[in-house]
C-alpha cells in the first residue's frame, strides 16, 4: 500500500499525555538514570518516563520482541518458561528453596517487618484487573510480581490489538478511531507508569529472594520494552496529525545482554549472549540501509588509544547484519583491549531511509555497564566499580534493601550461579553481618561507607571466584564465610577437641580463619589464619591443607533448617566432608631399590 498521509487536524495537545511536545527523534526517548539498577545515560530533552520518581531499570529496554506468542526475557527464554538450567521463572505456587526464607523480606527502620511502605495507589494499577485491591501489608513480593506479570500479558494483547487498529487508521484516517486510540494509549501508559513505580518501590523496600529478584529485573525490562513500543505508536499518530515530519518510526533495543559483568580481554561472547532488536510502528515506513554497528562508550578515556601499537578498534565482530525477517542482529563481540578498570557501555546504530527518501540513523539505548580487564588482579576493583554504580547510581544514600538487592545480583554473577535457583546465595544472616560490621546497622546506606565495605568484601569475592575449590566449598557449606568471632566461639562451645569452623578473616580481607577447639585442658577455642604458603605448592589445595592438619578433625558444616531457614551446623569427620575435593595422589613405586615413605 502507499504511505499514509497526515490528514487529521487535531492539536498536538491531544497527545500531550506523554509529557512533552512532538519528538524530533523517536529513538531518543530513554529512562533517566536510576539508583539501584542500571539505567541509560543518553539525554533527550523531556523524558516520556518522567513521572516524579525515577523508574527502576536493570537495563535500557533489553527485553524481547513484543508481538510473539509469549514475552521473551533478557535471558532469551519465554517468561512463561524457564531460565537456562533452572526451573520456571513464574511457576505456580512457587516458594524459594535457595534462600533461608521462602518469601522475600521487607526491611524498614528496624530491618524487619511487613510491606507497610507501599501506598495503595502504587499497588492498584489503572486496569480492569482487580488483582491489586488487597491491602499493601497483606501482599507479598511474589503476589505483587505475579500481579504485574498478569497485567503485562494483558498489555501485550492490547498492544497487538492497537497495532491492528492503528494500521487500519493509517489506511483510512478518521477522527473517531483516532480519538479512541489516543484514549487507549493514555490509559495504557498510566498503567505502565504505576507498574514501573511499584517495581521501583519493591526494590527499595524489600530484600528479595533470588527468584523474586530475577523476576523483578525481568518484569522491569519487559515493561520498558512495552513502553518503548507504545511511544512508537504515539509518534506514528503524531505524524498522522501532521504535527511532525515524516521521521522513521523505529527504535533499536537491546534484547539480550550478559552485562553487568567484568570480562577478560580477548574474551568473545557467545552468539546468543548479546542481541539487538528493531521495534517499528504499525506501518514500517523505512528501509534498512546498513549493518548494525556496535560502539564502545567510555567517559574517562578512549580505549582504542590506551596503548600504543594496539588494535585501532577495541571491539571485534562489531558490525552485524540485521535479519529482515525477525529484525534481530546478534553480536559475538570480542574485546580487544582493557578499559583500565573503568566501566564502559555499548551503543548500537543502524542507517535507514524513510519512504520519503530521508536518511536517518537509529541508535539504541546504552547497554548495562561492564569492565574489560587484562589480568585477574584487576577483578576486585572493577567489580567494586560496577556494584557501586548499580547500587547508588547518582545518589549519596540509598535504602538498605536496595543495596542488598544489588549486592545479591552481583554476588550471583561473580560466583557464576543460576540467578533463579542459586545453590548458595547470600543469606539474610550474611546481610545482617555486613550491615552490622560496615554500615552501623542503619536502614539508610551512605556511599561514603562503601569503599571500606568493598575493601574487605571484594577480596572475599575474588577468593571465591578465582581460588581453586573455594567456590564449591562455599556453596556446599564447608566454608561458613561471614561470621563474627563471638558467634564462632558460641558455636564451638562444648564441642569435642578438633572440631572446627572455616570463615573469612575479619582482620585480614580475603583470607580464611579456622576456629577450632584445642586438645589442652581446660579446653579453649583457638583461631588460625590460613597463610599463603599453606597452599603454595602447585598441587596443594585448601582441602589438601585441611586434610593434612591433625588439629582439625570434625567439621561443622553449614546447612539450613528447612522450616525456618535458620542456619544449622552438621558435624562430620573432615575426611568425609572433604572427600569430593581431595586430590588423588598417585601411589609411589620403588625406584632404584628405595622404598616410598608410608604413614
Amino acid at each position: 500500500m502507499s504511505a499514509p498521509k497526515p490528514v487529521l487536524g487535531a492539536s498536538s495537545a491531544d497527545l500531550s499525555f506523554f509529557g512533552h511536545q512532538p519528538m524530533a527523534t523517536p529513538s531518543g526517548w530513554v529512562l533517566p538514570p536510576t539508583p539501584g539498577m542500571f539505567a541509560p545515560q543518553t539525554p533527550m530533552g523531556g523524558s516520556a518516563f518522567a513521572f516524579g520518581a525515577s523508574t527502576p531499570s536493570s537495563s535500557a529496554f533489553p527485553g524481547g520482541p513484543l508481538f510473539g506468542s509469549s514475552m521473551v526475557s533478557p535471558m532469551g527464554t519465554s517468561m512463561t518458561g524457564a531460565f537456562p538450567g533452572s526451573s520456571q521463572v513464574f511457576p505456580q505456587g512457587h516458594a524459594s528453596a535457595s534462600s533461608p526464607s521462602s518469601s522475600s523480606s521487607s526491611v524498614g527502620g528496624d530491618m524487619a517487618g511487613g510491606f507497610a511502605g507501599f501506598s495503595s495507589s502504587t499497588l492498584q494499577p489503572v486496569s480492569a484487573s482487580q488483582m491489586m485491591h488487597a491491602q499493601p501489608a497483606q501482599q507479598t513480593a511474589q503476589q505483587i510480581l505475579g500481579t504485574i506479570y498478569t497485567l503485562m500479558t494483558e498489555q501485550e494483547d492490547k498492544l497487538k490489538k492497537m497495532c491492528t487498529e492503528q494500521l487500519e487508521l493509517l489506511r483510512n484516517p478518521q477522527m473517531e478511531p483516532f480519538n479512541n486510540l489516543v484514549a487507549q494509549q493514555r490509559l495504557l501508559k498510566e498503567q505502565m507508569d504505576i507498574e514501573l513505580r511499584s517495581l521501583m518501590e519493591l526494590n527499595q523496600k524489600v530484600i528479595l529472594d533470588p527468584p523474586d529478584l530475577a523476576r523483578m529485573y525481568l518484569l522491569t525490562t519487559e515493561l520498558q520494552l512495552q513502553m518503548r513500543q507504545l511511544e512508537l505508536y504515539h509518534a506514528e499518530l503524531q505524524q498522522l496529525l501532521g504535527q511532525s515530519s515524516a521521521a522513521c518510526i523505529a527504535a533499536l533495543v537491546i534484547k539480550k545482554q550478559p552485562f553487568p559483568i567484568v570480562i577478560s580481554k580477548l574474551k568473545q561472547l557467545n552468539d546468543d549472549q548479546l542481541t539487538v532488536y528493531m521495534l517499528t510502528g504499525a506501518y514500517p515506513n523505512f528501509q534498512i540501509m546498513s549493518s548494525v554497528k556496535a560502539t564502545l562508550i567510555c567517559d574517562t578515556h578512549n580505549p582504542s588509544s590506551s596503548k600504543s601499537g594496539g588494535p585501532a578498534n577495541p571491539l571485534d565482530c562489531d558490525s552485524q547484519a540485521i535479519s529482515l525477517q525477525n529484525k534481530v542482529a546478534t553480536f559475538p563481540l570480542k574485546f580487544m583491549q582493557g578499559t583500565r578498570k573503568a566501566s564502559v557501555n555499548i551503543k548500537f546504530g543502524v542507517s535507514v531511509r524513510s519512504t520519503g527518501g530521508t536518511p536517518a540513523t537509529i541508535e539504541s539505548n546504552m547497554s548495562n555497564p561492564f569492565v574489560v580487564i587484562t589480568n585477574e588482579c584487576q577483578w576486585e576493583g572493577s567489580a567494586g566499580t560496577l556494584l557501586k554504580k548499580d547500587a547508588f547510581g547518582g545518589s549519596l544514600e540509598i535504602p538498605w534493601p536496595q543495596f542488598v538487592n544489588a549486592l545479591q545480583r552481583h554476588f550471583l554473577l561473580a560466583t557464576k550461579q543460576d540467578p533463579v535457583r542459586p545453590k548458595r546465595p547470600l543469606s539474610v544472616y550474611d546481610f545482617q553481618y555486613i550491615n552490622t560490621q560496615f554500615f552501623g546497622s542503619r536502614s539508610i546506606i551512605h556511599q561514603k561507607d562503601y569503599d571500606a565495605f568493598w575493601g574487605w568484601f571484594g577480596k572475599s569475592m575474588q577468593t571465591l571466584r578465582y581460588q581453586r575449590h573455594i567456590c564449591n566449598l562455599w556453596q556446599n557449606g564447608i566454608i561458613y564465610g561471614y561470621m563474627g568471632r563471638d558467634d564462632v566461639n558460641a558455636a564451638l562451645n562444648n564441642q569435642e577437641p578438633g572440631t572446627f569452623i572455616i570463615r573469612f578473616s575479619e582482620r585480614n580481607p580475603g583470607q580464611f580463619g579456622i576456629a577450632y577447639t584445642g586438645t589442652e585442658l581446660p579446653t579453649r577455642i583457638k583461631h588460625y589464619l590460613v597463610q599463603a604458603n599453606d597452599t603454595a605448592a602447585a598441587r596443594r589445595t585448601f582441602p589438601d591443607f585441611l586434610s593434612d592438619c591433625g588439629q582439625f578433625v570434625y567439621l561443622l558444616q553449614l546447612t539450613h533448617d528447612p522450616a525456618t531457614g535458620r542456619p544449622l551446623f552438621t558435624k562430620s569427620h573432615k575426611d568425609i566432608a572433604l572427600e569430593p575435593y581431595a586430590a588423588r595422589k598417585a601411589s609411589q613405586t620403588p625406584v632404584g631399590g628405595y622404598e616410598p615413605l608410608t604413614a
